[in-house]
């Protein structure tokens, strides 16, 4: 006779992986069927491209990262924030420029005053050691002292020349540092514009730039179509740590990527920017930092960076 089935045993053969049988409800607070024993799938290794297609800047959304010893900004949703939906808007960066200016008037009038100086005081220096021994030598009437004063001369020009060209790139290099402090959100500190990174590619990107400028000058066209295409690559070195020749590539990339806002940007930093000298130079003081700070934000905002507000 057999045994009377007893409902809570479980055969060997039915079940044996636990599998709840079709149409059955878990009991709550049990995972459901399906939601769990899958891993989710692996984090991509690489950061993801900017709007712009360009990858984002090492070490954080400004690509200041903790080995450069700068702290990162705060978290921002998005890049632009405030300004218009076109990222290319020559305007708005104007006018974000304007009010970035007006922000940190001080530190951007007295670094530029105090770049003048410094240029100012090596051509000073540099002119005294090398002309006195000419002066010198000029006061002998022997042939031989008034060639090689003549000599001296020559290469007192050379050497002053050098000198001046080295010290107004170094000057270029920490105002364009400042000016990514500021849209980076970060308040400007006279400091901010006498800090040097990535100097070496920058110098190098600075002397390519400054020669091709120089060779093409007979034409005066010239003079804009190498500022049409290298007018961001000063940005990507130090913003990026990019080497001279990536710089000047992407540069060019994003020129012809952006054909008339970087026309219209040119025109602002080499034409609207100069203007000031016109006031004895103090104008200057006002319409160069004014339309940099609008090139850094056009560059920011076409790259996908972060422009503060």
């Amino acid at each position: 006779m057999s045994e009377p089935i007893n409902p809570d045993d479980k055969r060997p053969d039915e079940n044996p992986y636990g599998v709840p049988p079709a149409g059955s409800v878990p009991p709550a607070g049990e995972p459901q069927p399906g939601s769990y024993g899958t891993p989710p799938p692996p984090a991509s290794a690489y950061p993801p491209a900017g709007p712009s297609g360009f990858p984002p800047p090492p070490g954080g959304p400004t690509g200041y990262g903790a080995q450069d010893g700068f702290p990162p900004p705060p978290p921002v949703s998005g890049y632009g924030a405030g300004y218009a939906a076109d990222p290319s808007d020559v305007g708005s960066a104007m006018s974000w420029g304007w009010k970035k200016f007006t922000e940190n008037l001080w530190p951007l009038v007295l670094s530029q005053l105090l770049w003048g100086l410094v240029i100012g005081a090596a051509v000073g220096i540099v002119s005294a050691i090398a002309i006195l021994p000419a002066i010198a030598a000029s006061s002998s009437n022997s042939d031989a002292a008034l060639a090689a004063a003549g000599g001296i001369s020559i290469g007192a020009s050379i050497l002053v020349g050098i000198v001046v060209v080295f010290v107004a790139l170094l000057s270029q290099i920490g105002l364009t540092n400042g000016y990514l402090t500021i849209a980076d959100g970060r308040k400007a500190q006279l400091g901010d514009f006498f800090k040097f990174r990535n100097v070496g590619p920058a110098l190098v990107t600075a002397l390519v730039v400054g020669l091709a400028a120089g060779l093409l000058s007979f034409t005066y066209v010239g003079i804009y179509v190498v500022a049409f295409f290298t007018v961001f690559a000063m940005f990507f070195v130090i913003d990026r740590n990019q080497s001279f020749q990536d710089a000047l590539r992407n540069s060019a990339q994003l020129a012809l990527k952006y054909v008339v806002p970087t026309i219209l940007i040119v025109l602002v930093v080499y034409l609207v920017g100069p203007l000031g000298a016109i006031v004895c130079g103090i104008g200057a003081l006002v319409t160069m930092p004014w339309a940099y700070l609008s090139l850094t934000c056009l560059y920011r905002r076409l790259t996908g960076g972060h422009v503060a507000a």
